[in-house]
């Protein structure tokens, strides 16, 4: 009957070989593939895998490969031109080896291309023909294809700014493994329906620090000062020592990171290197009384539900105010391409989760590798915490 499929019992012994003989044709259909031989000695070169590394051996390799017509190669050539790496850097002839490439079906090709309208190489900037080209890179699979989809609904270049189509193909890149799709994936969730803060209701005004916990309560948008930071670290102090919130262990963590910060700032205040010793304490004194005014506010909430939500309230708003406003490259996105070749992303985080202590808003900032000079003059314990916490010695 049509559309039926119809599903035999082989006999063991049978099957494995039928396995055999379809692993070993598939393996022959793949190694007889012209330019096969030329790609992977090509590869050789270009990694350092049992050879010297030296990219003009390996783009001549992905040239003889290239021109059989294999797609990996026709694109790794193109990297190569594009980059100007062991070859001399030739946009129009790293477009025409992407072309063809996408023509064979590689995604990153196509998704290549698209950035190369973008960004203007060789030719005017065009988003909606980027837009385009990450568009079908996506359709084929290509997880780099969708994260720049993504990116271009989520700033507007090319297509309608749209969050939620951003976060639709963030995810898809995510679950093909696009490393930096999960940190675009956690700001879009962290910041949907989160509007700034506004005036501070009739509820709060003439309460000790009533805009950070108008801010964690709500929840809303706003940058807390390092006293105010203080103050919420007092608070999940008391309800992490005390009660066990948040129930999450993971949430636990973050508020413990977000107050051995703050424990720090009372310890040494915010500006060690004022020459007035007087004043280089003010910021210590300060800390010092909104961390035992945060740990009395817990107190009073007590270990129920009360004190629980005011936990989770705060996990929320420390994960808000550690990532990037969507859309905006940040102080984690900056550090990460800066040290690409040294220090990971996850030290980047760590590096702006310690800083935010003295500097708030340093995740909204523009990178600048003085930051962290900056951060460790201002009050050295928190320079051993980026040492030995986030592993950040030389910057």
């Amino acid at each position: 009957m049509a559309g039926r499929v119809e599903v035999r019992r082989w006999a063991p012994g049978l099957a494995l070989m039928t396995t055999l003989v379809v692993l070993l044709l598939s393996g022959c259909a793949a190694a007889s593939q012209p330019g096969s031989e030329e790609l992977e000695r090509g590869e050789a070169y270009a990694f350092g895998r049992g050879v010297v590394r030296d990219d003009a051996r390996a783009a001549e390799l992905f040239l003889a490969a290239a021109e059989k017509g294999h797609p990996e190669a026709q694109y790794k050539l193109a990297v190569l031109l594009e980059n100007g790496h062991g070859v001399t850097r030739d946009y129009g002839a790293a477009m025409a080896w992407y072309l063809e490439a996408a023509d064979n079906g590689h995604s990153g090709a196509q998704s290549n291309i698209g950035s190369m309208h973008a960004r203007g190489l060789g030719m005017p900037s065009d988003q909606e023909e980027a837009a385009r080209w990450y568009r079908r890179a996506a359709e084929n699979g290509g997880g780099h294809g969708s994260y720049n989809l993504g990116m271009a609904y989520l700033q507007g270049e090319g297509v309608p700014q749209d969050h939620a189509l951003a976060l639709e193909h963030f995810s898809a890149a995510e679950q093909l493994g696009v490393e930096a799709a999960s940190a675009r994936v956690r700001e879009l969730r962290l910041h949907a329906g989160v509007e700034a803060c506004g005036p501070l209701p009739a509820d709060y005004r003439g309460q000790a620090f009533g805009e950070a916990l108008y801010a964690v309560v709500r929840p809303c948008e706003r940058t807390l000062s390092a006293t105010e930071q203080a103050f919420l670290a007092g608070i999940a102090e008391y309800l992490v020592n005390n009660c066990g919130f948040p129930a999450d262990p993971a949430d636990r963590d973050t508020l413990q990171r977000f107050r051995m910060s703050s424990t720090l700032v009372s310890m040494m205040g915010t500006d060690y290197r004022n020459p007035d010793f007087i004043n280089s304490q003010i910021g210590m004194h300060q800390a010092q009384a909104a961390y035992v005014g945060g740990t009395a506010v817990a107190r009073s909430a007590g270990c129920n539900a009360a004190g629980s939500a005011l936990a989770d309230g705060i996990v929320a708003h420390v994960a808000r105010s550690q990532s990037a406003a969507p859309g905006k490259a940040g102080f984690v996105d900056g550090c990460a391409e800066y040290y690409a070749s040294r220090y990971s992303r996850d030290q980047c985080q760590c590096v702006a989760d310690v800083g935010a202590a003295v500097m708030p808003g340093i995740h909204k900032m523009s990178f600048d590798s003085s930051a962290i000079k900056d951060v460790i003059e201002r009050n050295p314990l928190l320079g051993m915490q980026l040492a030995f916490q986030c592993r950040i010695r030389d910057y």
